[in-house]
């Protein structure tokens, strides 16, 4: 039984051609699933976006490099359960290995980074 909702994969017998169920529409190629993507929001939240789309290129920005000249790695992060930070301590995060456990703060702010600084184009091999 499928969910209302959910993505069903079927094969076309007749083509070999895999043909996509999105809810109720068939969608047999990327435009027709982007097409169903954008039709699917009343108020035009939902916009597709195709790598390899000359008209509109998906462009990935190198945020690891680019955090790192900004922020220290938290040690042991997989041993805390719950994070919080507020505007009036920027850079640092209090964290609690459980709800019940006393707050650590630590300071994660190397350097403050200029407004509007954004990091590298990342190029990715297709």
């Amino acid at each position: 039984m499928m969910l209302p909702g959910h993505t069903k994969f079927t094969p076309d017998w007749h083509f070999g051609v895999w043909k996509i169920k999105w809810r109720q529409s068939d969608a047999e190629c990327m435009e027709d699933i982007a097409y169903t993507v954008k039709a699917s929001s009343r108020s035009g939240h939902n916009i597709p976006q195709r790598v390899n789309d000359p008209s509109r290129p998906v462009v990935f920005l190198n945020w690891k490099t680019f955090l790192e000249n900004y922020f220290k790695l938290l040690k042991n992060i997989t041993k805390y359960y719950h994070f919080r930070c507020t505007a009036d301590e920027p850079g640092f995060l209090i964290c609690r290995e459980f709800c019940d456990s006393e707050e650590v703060r630590f300071n994660l702010l190397k350097a403050r980074p200029e407004a509007g600084c954004l990091p590298t184009v990342k190029f990715i091999p297709l």
